[in-house]
């Protein structure tokens, strides 16, 4: 109990004197103008969006006739299938939070970049070119987490094929010549 309230209070501490430090200081206003939050969120809900929930769960069916174990398409609790399908979308794209993707931001800015380039760096996204700018990265951003999402999900789906493949075709040999 005793070493829990130490760490406590250390990181109190250090939340304390992080919030002391110019440069961190510097670095959470250049990581707020950048709307680096809007930017995650963006591509949060590209990811959850990435497409029609019913023709990605048929594809996994396609992909995989077993992976439902016996539910299909034509089955009454498809449509289950479906949501359960969409809920996992919800759950994987959610995996890292704004909050943790604008401190890592921080972190990262407040140690490669000197005092003077956060302020230069602030002073410039404050202008109006720099919020144009920043705009523009954010759709920039959103449509570049579209094509990651569609690209891997094609990825992923042809390497499980892939894998299947190779596993039945393990299975045939071990089958031929058990050892």
């Amino acid at each position: 109990m005793r070493a829990l309230f130490v760490l406590i209070l250390l990181s109190l501490s250090c939340v304390a004197h992080a919030a002391d430090d110019p440069k961190l200081a510097a670095a959470r206003r250049l990581v707020d103008l950048l709307q680096i939050d809007e930017v995650y969120e963006e591509g949060v809900k590209a990811c959850r969006d990435r497409g029609d929930g019913a023709a990605a769960a048929r594809r996994v069916y396609e992909a995989n006739r077993a992976s439902y174990g016996g539910l299909s398409p034509s089955s009454a609790y498809w449509s289950e299938v479906v949501g359960l399908y969409g809920r996992y979308l919800a759950e994987s794209c959610g995996a890292l939070r704004a909050q943790a993707t604008k401190e890592i931001y921080v972190r990262v800015f407040a140690q490669r970049l000197s005092q003077d380039q956060l302020e230069q760096a602030a002073a410039t996204m404050s202008t109006p070119e720099g919020q144009a700018l920043q705009a523009a990265s954010r759709e920039a951003g959103t449509l570049l987490s579209i094509a990651q999402y569609a690209g891997q999900e094609r990825a992923v789906a042809l390497a499980a094929q892939r894998y299947r493949d190779s596993i039945q075709d393990l299975v045939k040999r071990h089958e031929a010549d058990p050892r």
